[in-house]
């Protein structure tokens, strides 16, 4: 079993993929549906998680502070479409919670921080720039 301090390191090495229209608020979070626990899902099962979740943001009202992103390895091997939302930080965490989400990348005035949901023993970790980690492919 991986301990959570090198979940958080594994995350701290995402890229990300924006579309072209992508605008970047000065605060946001990115949350995915995929994967839910760190649990390697099959690519319907992710796909179902992901409309579940479309489906949950346009019921709350929160799709209209929607954009896609992907949260991808540096290689891009991996990939997990989400969502930068613009959504205050605990409405973040209640909605990852809610998605069985180990953390949440939020982003603040262009810093990248990772913030623990459900893992256990680890805090927030700074990780720099997050201009500097859009990739295109």
């Amino acid at each position: 079993m991986v301990a959570d301090m090198d979940i958080m390191k594994l995350y701290a090495s995402t890229v990300f993929k924006v579309e072209v229209t992508f605008e970047q608020p000065k605060t946001f979070a990115i949350i995915t549906a995929h994967n839910p626990l760190g649990m390697v899902c099959s690519n319907q099962n992710n796909n179902t998680y992901h409309q579940q979740f479309s489906q949950q943001l346009k019921s709350a009202g929160y799709h209209q502070y929607a954009q896609t992103i992907w949260g991808c390895s540096p290689d891009l091997t991996h990939q997990e479409i989400s969502y930068a939302l613009v959504i205050t930080k605990q409405q973040a965490l209640l909605l990852a919670s809610h998605l069985n989400q180990n953390a949440i990348f939020w982003v603040d005035h262009d810093q990248l921080t990772i913030i623990p949901v459900k893992l256990v023993g680890v805090t927030e970790l700074a990780v720099g720039c997050f201009k500097q980690r859009i990739v295109s492919g």
